[in-house]
């Protein structure tokens, strides 16, 4: 490169740096016609293009530098930033890996893969990129940010709502840090405090239609319905690109405002947009398959669930889950639990409704919750997090749970009791519920902790339990990822028959049978045994659990605001044909399954 190219170069570059991109472009262009081979000012015009905001001329230029032999971290980071821009996230992965592998510290790459990662599903990849980002840049608000949306994503929601906290101490102007909280809210059930974040976060940024449409997602949770409605509306009218979660809240209240049509349409150009993140549209598919069904177009409606299913990513390990509930009924013989210390009966008979998901567990805590001497908690995961956590810090035990149940001593088991029911918030005089339908899994803890604790276990035709698993789009794929193939549903309920016959051999406890089937068909027969079971009183509200003011927020959250009805039984029958791998897989002929 001659002496005068050499000084035309640095007054292009000059100009860059200074922001007169356009300048920098034509005198690039100049140099290029004279030395058209360079790298370097094939790499020096793409970013003034990019600069300039002209992305799809600057695409060409960092692909030619690459291919004259290039090699930066800085442009690979910055041709990956490009091309995340021109919604490639795809490529502009492979191009943030390069720069990462180049330099493990570029803070652009690192940020750009902990970003797009997300709606790849590369949700662990995403938080490791995140924490790397977060080591070398750790009083960036924004940076600790996108680690609280990996450790969301992967479930890990403590972790998400501490990371929010820090990046709000940080910057306490920052919306995003807000919104994230929320969201965290959202999942661990905090509905109140989920509202008040993201009106927090519409205050510092207004215009974020995020924020708003989770504004509107948490007034529909609240049951908020014509406010949520009024709230969604104006977002769904815009124009594309529509924002994804709008769309999502607004197929949500369709029904209810006889908008399905109009839904389904807003829907179908969701799914059809390929840069939406694909958790994004595993929702929309959800949506449709209900909306479909709606409209009596079953084919349409199970192919909708199906593609949703196939590709949703899931964190789910079909090994890890049966060596872990073999692992319970292993140590709970029913030696072990006659030896084992119990807690003193004093716990004021705490209610536990179990089953598998979709079994009829929210609709029989609602009718309970009709009753003025129970407090319905819901679902909640305090149970699992006292026995995994708390519990082995409360008995200084090196062993995890279920090996540290043979250190428990009669004081420790009042103190975890106590615990759990002050977490619970539980006021004076009042019996609590508890509907995790997956603590069928910790009732030999249950026995332990809770001595004089009455077990609900709900059970349902587990052809209409799988058809309405696989409908649910559950929020959790680490623990109901079983729900998204049929074949893994059918060996998931097998363990789980199993497991409930172990705890019928081995436990002590009271546990009732509640029948979805005869609950739905004769509720005037089977809440009085209901509550005899649980020992409380007749009262006439139990008939009308739709009216009950307790927040649903489960899958089941629209069924049980309307009155007890047998519409849901025998559903599978609609889809006698898609389900037969499980009828197959469940072992049941095809006389016993109809």
């Amino acid at each position: 490169m001659t002496p005068n190219i050499q000084t035309k170069l640095k007054q292009a570059r000059r100009l860059l740096k200074s922001g007169e991109s356009r300048k920098a472009i034509g005198l690039y262009q100049k140099l290029l016609k004279r030395v058209p081979e360079d790298s370097g000012l094939h790499y020096g015009i793409a970013r003034a293009y990019k600069a300039a905001g002209q992305l799809n001329n600057a695409l060409p230029h960092f692909s030619q530098a690459i291919k004259l032999g290039e090699r930066s971290a800085g442009l690979f980071a910055e041709n990956a930033e490009l091309l995340t821009l021109l919604n490639r996230p795809e490529e502009a992965e492979t191009m943030a890996r390069a720069a990462v592998a180049l330099d493990p510290g570029n803070l652009l790459a690192l940020r750009l893969l902990a970003r797009i990662l997300l709606p790849l599903g590369k949700f662990s990849d995403a938080r490791l990129f995140a924490e790397r980002l977060v080591e070398r840049s750790p009083n960036k608000a924004s940076d600790i940010v996108r680690l609280g949306w990996a450790n969301l994503t992967l479930e890990h929601y403590d972790r998400a709502i501490a990371l929010a906290n820090q990046a709000i101490a940080i910057d306490a102007r920052s919306g995003e840090s807000c919104y994230l909280l929320s969201c965290a809210y959202k999942q661990v059930q905090q509905w109140t405090k989920a509202l008040a974040m993201v009106e927090r976060a519409i205050a510092l940024e207004p215009a974020r239609a995020e924020y708003i449409a989770m504004r509107a997602n948490m007034l529909e949770y609240l049951g908020r319905f014509e406010d949520a409605y009024d709230v969604i509306t104006p977002l769904t009218d815009q124009p594309r690109p529509r924002n994804g979660l709008a769309v999502l809240v607004f197929a949500r209240l369709a029904k209810r405002f006889g908008q399905q049509a109009r839904a389904v349409l807003l829907l179908e150009d969701l799914v059809s947009d390929s840069a939406k993140a694909v958790t994004m549209q595993c929702a929309a598919l959800s949506l449709l398959g209900g909306l479909y069904e709606a409209q009596g177009d079953d084919e349409k409606a199970f192919a909708a669930i199906d593609r949703g299913n196939k590709i949703r990513p899931s964190q789910y390990s079909e090994e890890n889950t049966e060596k872990y509930m073999q692992d319970i009924c292993a140590w709970f013989t029913r030696e072990r639990v006659q030896k084992t210390v119990t807690a003193s009966a004093e716990s004021n008979k705490p209610i536990f409704i179990v089953g598998m998901p979709r079994s009829g567990t929210s609709l029989t805590e609602q009718i309970l919750s009709r009753h003025p001497d129970i407090q319905a908690c819901g679902e909640t995961v305090l149970l699992p997090k006292l026995l995994h956590q708390q519990l082995p810090e409360l008995l200084a035990s090196k062993a995890s749970f279920p090996e540290c149940i043979a250190e428990l001593t009669a004081e420790v088991a009042d103190q975890a009791a106590t615990h759990y029911l002050q977490e619970l918030g539980v006021a004076e005089g009042m019996r609590i519920t508890e509907k995790r339908p997956m603590n069928f899994m910790y009732l030999g803890a249950i026995a332990k902790i809770f001595p004089d604790a009455k077990i609900i276990h709900c059970t349902r035709d587990p052809m209409d339990i799988g058809l309405s698993c696989y409908f649910a789009n559950f929020t959790s794929t680490s623990e109901l990822g079983f729900s998204q193939d049929l074949e893994l549903f059918a060996t998931y309920y097998k363990q789980y028959e199993q497991m409930m016959s172990h705890w019928r051999e081995v436990l002590p406890l009271q546990i009732f049978e509640m029948s979805y089937e005869a609950l739905a068909s004769d509720p005037q027969s089977e809440v009085p045994k209901l509550l005899d079971f649980c020992e409380l009183s007749w009262h006439d509200d139990c008939l009308n659990p739709h009216e009950s003011t307790q927040l649903t927020t489960t899958a089941s959250y629209d069924q049980v605001r309307r009155p007890i009805n047998t519409s849901s039984v025998g559903r599978w029958k609609q889809y006698e044909r898609q389900l037969e791998p499980l009828r197959t897989s469940l072992g049941l002929s095809a006389s016993k399954a109809a």
